[in-house]
């Protein structure tokens, strides 16, 4: 019988100190976690009493995050689903893929305000959307990545931290414009 032996990063997810749950990624980006544990944002604990936060969709957008700086950031547990939906909000009993926002609801309730620093891909901009449909767009920030080169953008904050430098990364997150609502404009569309 043959045995694989993998190495393998574990992300621990905490509440208030306690390990909660832990999810591990092997080198070709393959995850999992343990069975029967609460879903909850990855980086919990940093977040807690915070008026401003980052989301993030990924552990390691989380870790480019604290090396740039930004303590107050959390990642989401799974990812992001392939397109918004065209349904109406689920009851948070029925929101499955989004339980960890009612299981984390106390820490950010009163935040003032959610820079969404989701994937720049259509994955990752459905994300920033379903987030933003459930946090409320109004307290909501969005980032633009930037460019790489004239044809396509940098994707999250892990390559502008290591293409740019943790200064970049910065500058991308204080330059967060708010979430485009319905029919509310902004000063700028009028700058004529």
């Amino acid at each position: 019988m043959k045995i694989s032996i993998q190495i393998a990063i574990a992300f621990t997810y905490r509440r208030n100190g306690e390990l909660v749950n832990c999810k591990y990624r092997i080198i070709t980006k393959k995850f999992w976690r343990e069975m029967n544990t609460q879903k909850i944002f990855y980086g919990l604990d940093d977040i807690k009493g915070a008026s401003d936060i980052i989301i993030v969709e990924g552990e390691i957008d989380k870790l480019a995050m604290e090396e740039a700086g930004f303590k107050n950031c959390a990642s989401v547990p799974d990812g992001a689903p392939p397109k918004v939906s065209k349904k109406e909000l689920p009851s948070a009993e029925e929101d499955t893929k989004y339980q960890y926002l009612w299981n984390c609801k106390e820490y950010i309730e009163k935040v003032s305000r959610i820079i969404l620093a989701t994937d720049g891909d259509p994955p990752g901009q459905a994300l920033a959307e379903e987030l933003a449909r459930r946090l409320g767009k109004e307290r909501c920030w969005r980032v633009k990545w930037p460019k790489k080169n004239n044809a396509e953008s940098f994707k999250d904050a892990n390559e502008v931290l290591m293409s740019m430098g943790p200064a970049a990364l910065r500058k991308v997150i204080e330059n967060a414009e708010l979430y485009p609502i319905k029919g509310l404009f902004n000063f700028k569309d009028y700058r004529d």
